[in-house]
């Protein structure tokens, strides 16, 4: 697969003979209503300019269970639990997101198991990729099983984070899905799959007394999992400071956008860019004192 990175019609004889029965008395309440409704269709089909549109035929997810690796106990426990968390955790996404929940993928998407992953991923613990094959457009969501032995993680967060990659490339569009910033990409997946709290607790607790200049390096100086926190701040300030409202729309208007997110801020919040950064940064040391120094002993994972 090559990288890129879901009339009422009616004779001419029975509407005669019925306005004829009630012309010279008041007209029955029913067929009043009836009237209305008939003519309501009417004039709303005579102003549509929009043809009958087909909805797009959207593909259900499929599993490669075709792993032979050596760690088969937990291949067998994973591949049993994606069936049962799939269809809720996307329901719980959608929700948190304000994104529109659909059954079925616009594009295939394909859940497999594996012990590598790809160069300058080594430490992933699963990943998204929308790429194109033989058959067009298809992601592919895949778990790093020798990872999980290694370090047992969240299973149930850590897929709704890949999912949420997964149904935004799959709203957005493949075209739009490539340009999106990554932490935009990394913080809706934070927020939408509930790590944010711990994330941030892990990593403030790692740079004790220089959080501020290891983890706010910038939205668009992306530095790989530490920045994953300040991605998850820059989302919770417009879900904390403008409403929960604001960020589902900001959501929506990024898909209608096709990635226009100077235009969804301005739409949705009243924000330019360079003023969403300036209030993001700040809002993220607030959070960063909140949490505090860590204690002697104390710190946890961040997945």
């Amino acid at each position: 697969m090559n990288c890129l990175t879901c009339r009422v019609e009616g004779g001419s004889g029975s509407a005669p003979f019925l306005l004829s029965r009630f012309t010279r008395s008041t007209l029955h309440p029913v067929f009043t209503l009836l009237v209305f409704l008939l003519s309501f269709t009417v004039v709303n089909n005579a102003f549509s300019d929009e043809p009958d549109r087909v909805a797009p035929t959207r593909v259900a997810w499929q599993m490669d269970d075709s792993y032979q690796g050596p760690h088969q106990d937990t291949f067998q426990k994973l591949k049993w639990d994606v069936p049962i968390l799939m269809r809720q955790t996307m329901i719980n996404v959608a929700v948190k997101l304000g994104m529109h929940f659909e059954e079925g993928w616009q594009y295939p998407l394909i859940i497999d198991f594996v012990d590598l992953t790809p160069p300058g991923m080594e430490n992933a613990l699963a990943y998204v990729q929308l790429g194109t094959g033989k058959d067009g457009i298809a992601q592919h969501l895949s778990i790093n099983i020798s990872a999980y032995d290694r370090d047992p993680f969240n299973f149930e967060k850590v897929f709704a984070h890949e999912l949420v990659h997964a149904m935004i490339n799959d709203a957005v569009g493949a075209e739009a899905a490539i340009r999106l910033p990554v932490w935009l990409h990394e913080g809706l997946a934070v927020f939408g799959a509930d790590q944010g709290e711990q994330m941030a607790k892990s990593y403030v607790y790692q740079t004790s007394g220089w959080s501020e200049q290891k983890l706010l390096l910038g939205l668009e100086n992306h530095r790989g999992g530490i920045s994953y926190a300040e991605d998850y701040w820059a989302i919770k300030y417009i879900n904390e400071k403008h409403g929960s409202n604001s960020l589902h729309n900001f959501v929506r208007e990024i898909i209608s956008r096709k990635g226009d997110i100077p235009g969804a801020l301005d739409y949705t919040c009243s924000e330019t860019w360079d003023s969403f950064q300036k209030h993001a940064r700040e809002f993220s040391k607030e959070e960063i004192k909140k949490i505090g120094p860590a204690k002697w002993g104390q710190g946890e994972k961040p997945y």
